[in-house]
């Protein structure tokens, strides 16, 4: 069988790769993925538990339930997102499949999508495979912050819109409002908010569609994924005009189908009664490890953009003269310590990705020690 055209472009991913291949390796320690080592809140759980025993485990609508289309609405209007209601606010099975809807509802064949990079990688295939162009935003000029100016800068006639992404993943970046509020005001706007309640000091996270002139013309896309360590759940939740939701409705009936029963009852919880889950158990551990890494890396004059949001930060080794995938492997298979490698996320080489999500304090010591010995045998600064 000849595979379509569309089915040749879509290569694997880079990340999805050598994070196949980190898996096969006994006692690595891993600082690439994003999933927190926090549990799902034991009330969110309790209500899945429910669910199952009250055989809630069929089908449901493919954009969700009632009740949680209600509460997500909520939490949208909580952020200043006055436009957001129960028609225009639907769930979806993880915040990815919401991105592939919107991208199909807004995208033709041939429109320019703006994508600032360094990048989630699924954005740029999802915007390629729907027969679009991806534009890259390099933000690595700009001190890894988005500039409107650089953006407005690459609009032509073809440019349909661009994805945000704040806090960024990968570089931990809070965007400053002021840039967003002043982005060319014929773009459509796809912003992702996955990590929208992980921030720390020095970061604050505004929703762009909170302004209502610009509402009119943003889909927003949140996840209990990491808020509420539900990444195995699959829920995802979005808001925008009315008759953009309605196509993306139509994209996940035709495509997708509904999310997991049992875990939309989860999600009401989580999303109800679960935002300070992330102040009170997550944040101040998040922070520790953050700045623990910050401290480790500014030892070692390794530069890198000061992250305040998200559990990422994306550090410069360029000074070890090593592109970024052969310094990854190098690094997984001589110190057994994944670290992603910056080129997954654009023309990245010279960077790594490395999440704190789910390393101990005594992991970090430890994985610290092993980086060191490789990078010795690199180059050998007095400092180490």
């Amino acid at each position: 069988m000849q595979p379509s055209v569309r089915a040749v472009m879509l290569q694997p991913s880079p990340l999805q790769e050598f994070f196949k291949k980190a898996g096969t390796v006994e006692g690595v320690i891993s600082f690439g993925v994003g999933q927190t080592d926090f549990q799902t809140p034991f009330f969110a759980k309790e209500k899945g538990i429910e669910a199952i025993n009250n055989n809630f485990t069929g089908y449901t609508p493919a954009s969700g339930i009632a009740d949680l289309r209600k509460a997500a609405a909520v939490d949208f209007q909580r952020s200043g997102i006055t436009s957001a209601n129960f028609p225009n606010t639907v769930i979806g099975p993880g915040a990815k499949p919401l991105i592939a809807a919107s991208l199909w509802a807004l995208c033709n064949p041939g429109d320019e999508i703006l994508i600032p990079g360094p990048y989630y990688p699924p954005f740029w295939d999802i915007v390629q495979d729907l027969g679009a162009k991806p534009v890259l935003v390099d933000t690595s000029q700009d001190g890894f912050t988005l500039k409107a100016q650089r953006a407005n800068n690459l609009v032509t006639n073809k440019t349909k819109g661009i994805i945000l992404n704040s806090p960024n993943n990968p570089t931990g970046m809070v965007w400053q409002l002021s840039e967003l509020k002043s982005l060319d005001k014929n773009l459509w706007i796809v912003s992702d908010e996955s990590y929208c309640s992980i921030t720390f000091p020095g970061g604050k996270h505004t929703s762009i569609a909170s302004l209502p002139d610009i509402a009119k013309r943003t889909v927003t896309i949140r996840s209990c994924s990491k808020s509420f360590a539900m990444t195995g759940w699959r829920i995802g939740y979005l808001t925008g005009p009315e008759e953009v939701v309605k196509k993306i409705q139509l994209y996940l009936e035709m495509a997708v189908g509904c999310p997991c029963s049992v875990s939309q009852k989860a999600a009401i919880a989580a999303i109800s009664d679960g935002w300070d889950y992330a102040e009170r158990h997550m944040i101040n551990v998040l922070d520790q490890r953050r700045q623990t890494l910050m401290s480790w890396l500014d030892k070692r004059s390794i530069p890198y953009p000061n992250p305040t949001g998200a559990f990422y930060i994306f550090p410069d080794f360029s000074r070890y003269s090593v592109a970024s995938l052969p310094l990854a492997n190098l690094l997984l298979e001589q110190a057994k310590v994944a670290i992603t490698p910056g080129i997954a996320f654009g023309p990245y080489d010279n960077f790594l990705r490395m999440s704190y999500a789910s390393v101990s304090n005594d992991q970090l010591q430890e994985a610290f020690k092993r980086i060191d010995g490789v990078l010795r045998e690199l180059i050998a600064p007095k400092f180490l």
